[in-house]
């Protein structure tokens, strides 16, 4: 299994992350600085950054077991603002259809091109 770090590129670090789709589970964690401490979490189907880039939220969401992403993009905002560093993968392309293809030693990856426009 290969390692991929994705970060965005030149993004608001002040973004504003809610969650979305609530879970009906709740989940229960221990902080192993204070281990007698127990917190009840709540799972959200889907967590949106807001403002990520000018005029320009991400949501991220499970899919099958992997974790995907959209951009959503308003009226007016320039969606070449979005830039993605990736690491990991011996080679990243954009496919014709705007897909990202990640190659990694003996596999590939193709992550389907998503853009929402808000009207």
């Amino acid at each position: 299994m290969t390692a991929v770090r994705m970060r965005f590129e030149g993004a608001n670090p002040a973004a504003q992350i809610s969650g979305r789709t609530s879970c009906s589970r709740k989940r229960t964690t221990l902080s192993a600085a204070i281990p007698e401490v127990a917190r009840r979490r709540t799972s959200y189907g889907r967590v949106k950054y807001a403002g990520i880039y000018p005029g320009v939220d991400v949501v991220f969401y499970g899919n099958q077991r992997q974790l995907e992403y959209d951009f959503v993009v308003a009226p007016g905002a320039d969606p070449k603002a979005i830039r993605l560093d990736v690491e990991g993968a011996r080679k990243l392309r954009v496919s014709a259809r705007g897909d990202v293809v990640l190659a990694f030693r003996a596999e590939k990856y193709c992550s389907k091109s998503r853009l929402y426009i808000r009207s």
